[in-house]
């Protein structure tokens, strides 16, 4: 990482509320464009909604920044990969990972055997402020 990347990290029970609390954190952890601010919290939203509802598991979100890019990580205890769905305008769910597709820079999955990290990349408009 560049001299000028920062890192912060917070864990978050499992809960319905959780999701929200971890946008909440990323809007205190970074100094970003109105508009890539929207992008990352949606994206974080969606998976920590994953790991709530899926990995039914306490997560972890850890933010890396440099100048012009993102990088974040969300860590659960399912070993299990996310997958991106087809499903129709009228499923209620099942879209969050389509939308991280779509969004994000990059993405994938590390697993470690006891668990797994979903993690993001996005180019930065401007920039960290």
């Amino acid at each position: 990482m560049s001299p000028t990347a920062k890192t912060d990290e917070a864990s978050f029970p499992a809960g319905s509320d959780a999701p929200r609390r971890a946008r909440a954190f990323i809007r205190d952890a970074t100094d970003l464009d109105p508009d890539d601010l929207a992008t990352v919290e949606l994206l974080v939203s969606e998976i920590a909604t994953n790991a709530v509802l899926h990995a039914r598991s306490a997560f972890r979100v850890v933010v890396h920044r440099s100048t012009r890019r993102l990088h974040v990580e969300i860590f659960d205890d399912s070993p299990e990969p996310p997958t991106v769905k087809a499903h129709s305008v009228e499923a209620p769910t099942g879209r969050g990972m389509r939308i991280v597709d779509a969004l994000a820079t990059r993405w994938g999955v590390h697993q470690d055997g006891t668990g797994k990290s979903v993690w993001f990349e996005l180019d930065l408009r401007d920039g960290a402020r």
